[in-house]
């Protein structure tokens, strides 16, 4: 159940302000990782592998059910909700984790160069 935060955050000097490290994650990477992480945590049913400030997290999403759904576009709002509650914890277990490898101030900024990549993984749809 090892996950290196630093395989899918890059440190981008040029967004680096104010003593804070910026990060940059292609959400197309990170999210399936975390997805893929999130699963295997939850399977093998031992919180002693989390730290206890993530335990929370796992707590979110274990009663969710299969979180592969996450990655798989959906229409009505049920699901929306669904994807979006997973989607959301993943991201602030993913910055957690994160700032508990980056010693001091940190920001992440999620982007990607493609825009279908951006619409894909975007919480709610634009209207």
């Amino acid at each position: 159940m090892e996950f290196n935060v630093f395989d899918f955050a890059l440190r981008s000097e040029e967004l680096d302000a104010a003593s804070y490290a910026f990060y940059v994650v292609d959400p197309d990477e990170m999210y399936p990782a975390m997805i893929e992480h999130a699963t295997a945590v939850i399977e093998a049913n031992d919180m002693s592998q989390v730290p206890r400030d993530q335990r929370g997290y796992v707590s979110t999403l274990r009663p969710l059910g299969d979180l592969s759904a996450a990655a798989v576009h959906v229409d009505n709002a049920t699901d929306l909700d669904s994807r979006e509650k997973i989607l959301e914890t993943l991201r602030l277990w993913f910055t957690r984790m994160l700032k508990t490898a980056v010693d001091g101030p940190l920001g992440l900024r999620i982007t990607s160069d493609d825009p279908a990549v951006l619409a894909y993984w975007r919480l709610r749809p634009k209207a």
